[in-house]
């Protein structure tokens, strides 16, 4: 996940740690009738992001790269990794 910006085609996902994330402020979301009006998908989803502003990329990155090491597991010595986010979240249970 380093700095790539997730792009979801459909807003009605229950996403891991939604409790914990606020997934609109890394993720960029297309519904999908956008998609299923068009003819020509490709096209729809490259205007769609080319017309992010470029101060909003830049957001979006930076909060990707805070939540991307909850998201993996291992890949963080100190216990900042997927396995413990979810013991976070059946903590709350």
């Amino acid at each position: 996940m380093t700095g790539c910006i997730p792009v979801v085609f459909n807003s009605d996902i229950r996403y891991p740690f939604s409790n914990l994330f606020s997934y609109r402020e890394f993720t960029v979301v297309i519904e999908a009738g956008v998609l299923l009006d068009s003819v020509s998908y490709t096209h729809v989803v490259y205007d769609i992001l080319n017309q992010i502003p470029h101060s909003d990329v830049i957001r979006l990155q930076r909060n990707v790269n805070t939540v991307a090491k909850f998201m993996q597991y291992g890949a963080y010595s100190f216990g900042d990794d997927a396995f413990t986010t979810a013991l976070r979240v059946l903590q709350t249970l």
